[in-house]
């Protein structure tokens, strides 16, 4: 079974192109989920983080996301911390994830994630897809999906690749700027990846 990448910056439509890939029946591993899931119930993740910010990163048994997103999107420093924490857990997760799919006879899974670049994780990816929309569409897709600022949208892109930088990289583009559909795109790469 091929793994193929699937990444592009917050607010490019990777969650979106990852659903549809669902809907055509191909396995999805989210780094993103994994991640949030391992933040709140892996005790060694636990702990680490709670040392790196403080007995204020948990609040109820869950990870305190808006504090430690405040702190890290300000302090790479911190952000590279925290990735050092999450990101061996997250390739376990995924290595588990996979082992469970060999069976399915799918000719491909996703693994989607934010950072593929950045984590390193690319390498073992037979084939990556961006996803890529403009700066300003990226902007105000994240502002009104999340409720925050621009300044704090600009902050977090920030901290990631440049879609330039992304595509130079991977092997394959869906753009998600709405000028092309991107239902039609996703069709496309799923009958040539599954030959």
């Amino acid at each position: 079974m091929k793994t193929i990448g699937l990444t592009g910056g917050i607010g490019s439509g990777k969650s979106l192109v990852a659903s549809i890939f669902v809907q055509l029946g191909v396995p999805v591993f989210s780094a993103d989920e994994a991640g949030r899931s391992i933040l709140d119930h892996d005790e060694s993740v636990r702990a680490a983080v709670s040392e790196l910010f403080g007995s204020d990163a948990y609040n109820s048994g869950r990870a305190n996301r808006s504090l430690i997103a405040g702190i890290v999107f300000g302090d790479p420093e911190k952000l590279e911390k925290l990735n050092a924490i999450i990101h061996p857990a997250v390739s376990r997760s995924f290595i588990a994830w996979y082992g469970n799919q060999l069976a399915s006879g799918k000719a491909y899974c996703i693994r989607e994630s934010a950072i593929l670049f950045e984590s390193n994780t690319h390498g073992d990816c037979d084939e990556v897809i961006v996803v890529e929309a403009d700066l300003e569409v990226r902007v105000k897709r994240t502002m009104q999906r999340d409720g925050v600022s621009r300044d704090t949208v600009k902050k977090r892109i920030a901290n990631q690749w440049t879609d330039e930088q992304r595509l130079a990289k991977a092997t394959l583009q869906i753009n998600n700027n709405g000028e092309a559909a991107v239902i039609p795109q996703v069709v496309d790469l799923h009958f040539k990846l599954r030959r």
